[in-house]
């Protein structure tokens, strides 16, 4: 059965409506392993990779069936690293805001705040990709292949929690006009 532990590198590239995930197995699982091998990696459409991750799986060799065939043995993750992204700009609420004709009203600002991601991450790899960026997530330069920026920074991590309470806060005003507008009784209790 020969048990063991495999890195592979998974690759997200721009898709029509999910991302195109691809992954490969690799030596080491550096940030310059990955970003070389990014560069070999074509989806449909001819998208590249904007973000990958590292993931540890413990796999087998397929093992006799008993009847004469075999059984795959279905691999285990057991590790998985940061999201990192490749070449992202971080971007705040604002920052979609001032840039969007709508502002506050516009699709990627309602969809920052309706999921709780104030902070989001912009790569071209042709396409223009927008993705949330989150406490364990990182953005790498393909350049010097390192992490340029961090997802759980103190500054990210306080405007992130700031940002975000408030807007739970805007959310438990909405709640209660929207009740007393449909159902003045019921505030009333």
């Amino acid at each position: 059965m020969n048990p063991r532990r495999q890195k592979f590198v998974v690759f997200f590239s721009p898709g029509t409506l999910f991302p195109e995930v691809s992954q490969m197995p690799v030596e080491m699982g550096t940030i310059e392993e990955a970003i070389q091998l990014s560069k070999g990696v074509i989806e449909r459409h001819d998208a590249t990779p904007y973000a990958f991750e590292f993931v540890t799986r413990i796999i087998a060799d397929p093992i006799d069936d008993g009847e004469g065939g075999k059984l795959k043995v279905t691999p285990k993750e057991v590790e998985r690293s940061a999201r990192h992204f490749i070449d992202g700009e971080v971007l705040l609420y604002e920052n979609i805001v001032g840039e969007e004709e709508d502002g506050e009203s516009s699709i990627a600002a309602r969809n920052m705040k309706n999921s709780d991601s104030p902070i989001v991450v912009r790569c071209s790899s042709p396409f223009k990709t927008t993705s949330s960026f989150e406490k364990d997530h990182v953005v790498v330069s393909s350049k010097t292949m390192e992490i340029s920026i961090r997802g759980d920074d103190p500054d990210l991590s306080r405007y992130r929690e700031k940002r975000v309470s408030e807007w739970r806060a805007e959310l438990k005003v909405w709640k209660v006009n929207y009740k007393s507008e449909s159902d003045p009784q019921e505030v009333q209790k």
